[in-house]
């Protein structure tokens, strides 16, 4: 879906694999793009709006047409035909002037170029400014989008779940509803480039990032496949025979199949753009009309420019001691305390929930009304939620104003956590703080990043993937990223799949079945022992851990290469400052001697 929110509101704790207390009655959370969920270390995410929210393709030309739903995927094979070069007809001709079917994609192309005059927009300084209204998962509010040229873009959505997407020409970046900002790293810009390729028309440029290639056609359309090189993004555009305008474009990529279709194609000062747009994932929707298109004026400062700052909806409370009231959980979660409005409850501190979770039956004690659907996907399948914003949310010193929290049915989790699961603090929280985490001490700490000194240790890049911590590290030899999960806290780590494919990890490997639980239930995995894994500045050899299988959830992640629960965090008191996209990982007296206990016994 438009991966707006996919990968965004994405998190990836409360994990847990057969065998552990909690696997039995799982059932629960993970993550991916566009949905929440949760699993053996995955992570709670919202089903992405980011490439749902098509914005409409533009010709600068008089020509109208219509649009319908374009073919579902189509993975190029092969090299491309096209990038975004050349000029030639639509058609090829016989000897008698009758059409016949394009022979190359380079055709296709400049035909559809030549039909949207993409050489004038391309000879234009400013580029175009939109405006209209958006529909984003049951909630309106007004959007604009501003584009150049050159590519660089500026989506600003307005309302209960508003967002914006932009892109200087080097780095593509959101501000997501829970007033955060973020730099996309990794999958995460590749897909959102992907997208805004053909929302700016880039895809028509000789820069573009996507390579073409014939497909099968479908009656009144020309289809064209795409891949992005150097990823697994792959998809289809539709072109209609008669106007040579998209009729819509699907994006495959990162377990993620993002349906857009194109009509009421009307011309605004010149501009002729499709007015209607609706984005589809199998499970959700995001609906734009434009009704407004002009020039872009000149503008003072670049409105392009990357836009990080903290939001100004907290406070940290200097008479309140940074450590919070902390609980370890049977299952060795921890638990803090949450104030939201005027009741307390006790909440999951995960790095790995990609938003705030308020539990239903806390959200009707609080009367809360409930707005918006959202569905929340995890290892096992998809459910369907919704959001409440109370009038505050407290943790420690800190002081959050109305916030946006996804509500989910949290009540299973009571029997295994020892009391009443009210929420999931996550990304909120953290994307406002730095927080220490000492997990065997069960301590944490919440500090303002603007005035915060880390006393001992190095701070490290951490990226921000799918809203949660990725950090540099090697599997057996094989240097990739991987993602903190302290929700995930029984577990050793978790390869996913793409990885376990890509080294042939299950060849002359001694394994065991065993089973990952998420959202929608439990899906099949192998237990294994890897020779040896680098985070940190340490080394873990012979360890246990889970190898997942090919299939549609949190753990198809091809961006990073594993993910990482609490046992292989207990060698480190963890500090994370989301806001300045660093952490620290500081050895504790004994880490080495927790290491060693880790270790798998040779048999």
């Amino acid at each position: 879906m438009n991966r707006l929110w996919n990968r965004s509101i994405a998190g990836q704790g409360l994990g847990w694999n057969a065998g552990s207390p909690i696997a039995a009655e799982a059932g629960m959370y993970v993550r991916r793009g566009g949905v929440i969920a949760w699993a053996a270390g995955a992570a709670i995410s919202v089903i992405s709006a980011t490439s749902l929210i098509a914005m409409p393709l533009v010709a600068m030309t008089g020509c109208t047409g219509s649009a319908s739903t374009p073919t579902q995927r189509g993975k190029g094979d092969g090299p491309a035909s096209a990038s975004g070069s050349a000029s030639a007809p639509a058609q090829a001709t016989t000897t008698r002037g009758e059409a016949t079917e394009p022979t190359s994609a380079k055709d296709v192309i400049a035909a559809v170029r030549t039909a949207m005059n993409y050489k004038a927009f391309a000879a234009t300084s400013t580029g175009l400014m939109m405006h209209g209204e958006v529909d984003v998962y049951g909630t309106k509010g007004p959007v604009s989008f501003l584009f150049s040229p050159a590519g660089e873009f500026l989506m600003q959505m307005q309302g209960p779940l508003g967002r914006t997407d932009g892109f200087d020409g080097t780095t593509a970046w959101e501000r997501t509803e829970s007033g955060i900002g973020r730099v996309l790293p990794l999958t995460d810009r590749d897909v959102r480039l992907t997208s805004y390729e053909f929302r700016t028309m880039q895809w028509l440029s000789e820069k573009s990032a996507l390579a073409f290639e014939m497909a099968p056609t479908k009656g009144e359309t020309i289809e064209l496949s795409f891949t992005r090189p150097g990823t697994s993004i792959h998809g289809t555009v539709s072109i209609d025979r008669k106007t040579n305008l998209p009729r819509g474009y699907v994006i495959v990529g990162d377990g993620e199949t993002d349906t857009h279709t194109l009509s009421d194609y009307q011309a605004f000062e010149g501009v002729q753009i499709a007015r209607h747009v609706e984005s589809r994932t199998e499970h959700a929707s995001i609906v734009m009309d434009i009704t407004e298109v002009k020039r872009a004026p000149t503008f003072i400062r670049n409105p392009y420019e990357t836009v990080l700052s903290l939001p100004s909806d907290f406070k940290f409370d200097p008479a309140v001691s940074a450590a919070i009231n902390v609980q370890k959980a049977p299952t060795l979660h921890h638990l803090v305390k949450v104030k939201v409005g005027e009741e307390e409850g006790w909440f999951i501190f995960d790095s790995g929930a990609g938003t705030e979770v308020l539990s239903t039956q806390f959200a009707e004690k609080l009367k809360l009304e409930k707005f918006g659907k959202i569905p929340v996907r995890g290892v096992g399948g998809v459910v369907e939620s919704g959001f409440y914003q109370p009038s505050s949310l407290t943790v420690g010193p800190l002081t959050i104003e109305k916030p946006i929290l996804v509500g989910l049915d949290l009540s299973m989790l009571d029997q295994y956590m020892g009391v009443p699961v009210a929420g999931i603090v996550g990304y909120g929280v953290l994307g406002r703080s730095v927080a220490v985490i000492d997990e065997v001490a069960s301590t944490i700490e919440l500090h303002d990043s603007r005035s915060f000194e880390l006393k001992n240790g190095e701070w490290t890049e951490v990226l921000l993937y799918g809203r949660h911590p990725a950090v540099k590290g090697s599997l057996e030899g094989h240097e990739g990223y991987f993602r903190l999960d302290t929700g995930a806290a029984n577990t050793t780590i978790t390869v996913h799949a793409p990885t376990v494919a890509e080294f042939n990890m299950l060849d002359d490997r001694p394994v065991t079945n065993t089973m990952l639980g998420g959202v929608g239930g439990m899906i099949e995995a192998r237990a294994g022992v890897l020779k040896s894994l680098t985070l940190g500045g340490k080394t873990f050899k012979n360890i246990q851990a889970s190898l997942a299988l090919p299939g549609d959830g949190a753990m198809d992640d091809a961006g990073t290469m594993g993910n990482v629960g609490g046992l292989l965090l207990k060698p480190f008191v963890l500090v994370f400052d989301y806001p300045n996209h660093r952490m620290a990982f500081i050895p504790r007296v004994d880490a080495d001697e927790t290491i060693k206990s880790l270790e798998h016994p040779a048999k």
